[in-house]
């Protein structure tokens, strides 16, 4: 855009030339030559093509000193970098002399002008061009910097969000992990502690009562045995909400997975939010059915289970490589039964089914490439 600019202005400084010239015709025709060959030197820039029709320019100059008017123009494009730019000034130069000595520049004028003005004119013009492109090159440059420099910063600032991004969900997991760990020992210690000193308070109560004449002490150790048992109730039951909260659905599937020695198992899990308890509960007792299917019916090599929340739902999927079931080769696709029959063939099946059908999902087994477990959870109903 500046070269442009830069273009402009000189072509804006030559004109004025054609005003003091004898031979107008000619004059114009240089006008046009000379615009022509710096459009196509800016449009395609660097091209063969331009520098030769650079070189061409000059050589005519030789012949028709009116090109030489409209030689700054030209020259802005000699400090482009190309290899033929000292060949391009070097004739620029020889040109300028030769018109200079031979006098061609005394007859191009009108007489009240002397012919050194118009070379006094096309030095400045070319030595302007030369700063003028300097200037604009070196503006373009810091420019392509600048924005480069932007560009980087910008990446890098990217970058490092999305690394304190990744720090931060690390982080998250890590506490969370330790919550559930916490929670766990907090309820083992409860539970063979506390528990079973108050199971051994009962026994020795309930001993008491059996044991003791007195009559005046059974209301009281009546009391204290129902209190204890209240206790006991209560202290179950908060290790077991501990307990169940403390669940790690990664941790678990993937122990299932270490402890299932049938075939290998990937894992695929892809779950931000915590799932409810009863979700993973019904989705460990389903991995556990399915992956004993697999064991004792199934002839796979490998099997994949992916776990996976999306915005609406959660997404689980078992698939393995098996060919057989029982012994027997499966149906092909077109010929296989519903989703519903499946599910109704077996105990484990339709124990998944009742699962799945509890939280208002979706359950969907096929055999295209091996056996399939598709399940759909709305977390809504979840």
């Amino acid at each position: 855009m500046y070269a442009l600019l830069d273009k402009t202005i000189l072509l804006l400084c030559c004109i004025p030339g054609l005003y003091f010239t004898d031979t107008a015709p000619v004059s114009v025709c240089a006008f046009w030559t000379a615009l022509a060959v710096s459009s196509l030197s800016y449009a395609l820039s660097g091209n063969v093509f331009c520098r030769i029709l650079r070189l061409v320019y000059i050589l005519t100059a030789f012949a028709v000193p009116e090109f030489m008017i409209f030689l700054p123009l030209i020259a802005y494009d000699f400090v482009v970098g190309d290899s033929g730019k000292w060949i391009a000034a070097g004739l620029s130069a020889v040109a300028l002399l030769f018109h200079y000595v031979s006098g061609s520049f005394e007859t191009l004028l009108s007489p009240d002008f002397p012919g050194f003005i118009l070379f006094y004119f096309v030095v400045i013009g070319c030595a302007l061009a030369v700063l003028m492109h300097q200037k604009t090159a070196s503006y373009e440059r810091l420019h392509r910097k600048f924005y480069k420099m932007r560009d980087d910063d910008t990446e890098l600032a990217l970058l490092l969000e999305e690394r304190n991004q990744s720090l931060l969900e690390k982080q998250n997991n890590e506490i969370y992990t330790a919550t559930l760990r916490e929670r766990n020992r907090i309820a083992r210690e409860i539970h063979d502690n506390v528990g079973h000193m108050i199971t051994r308070s009962i026994l020795m109560v309930g001993a008491l009562k059996t044991v003791q004449k007195d009559s005046a002490l059974l209301e009281p150790l009546t009391a204290l045995h129902t209190t204890l048992n209240q206790a006991m109730d209560s202290i179950r039951k908060s290790v077991h909400d501990l307990h169940d909260s403390s669940i790690n659905l990664k941790d678990s599937l993937e122990s299932l997975i270490r402890d299932f020695t049938f075939c290998p198992v990937t894992l695929q899990y892809d779950v931000q939010s915590i799932l409810p308890r009863d979700v993973k509960y019904s989705l460990i007792s389903i991995v556990k059915e399915a992956l004993v299917n697999i064991a004792r019916h199934s002839n796979a090599t490998q099997a994949s289970l992916t776990v996976i929340e999306h915005p609406g739902f959660y997404q689980f999927t078992l698939h393995d490589n098996g060919t057989k079931i029982s012994g027997t080769a499966c149906p092909a696709p077109e010929i296989s039964k519903t989703s519903a029959e499946i599910v109704s063939s077996g105990i484990g099946l339709s124990n998944i089914r009742a699962r799945v059908k509890a939280f208002g999902g979706h359950l969907n087994i096929d055999w295209k490439e091996g056996f399939r477990i598709y399940i759909t959870i709305p977390k809504n109903q979840a």
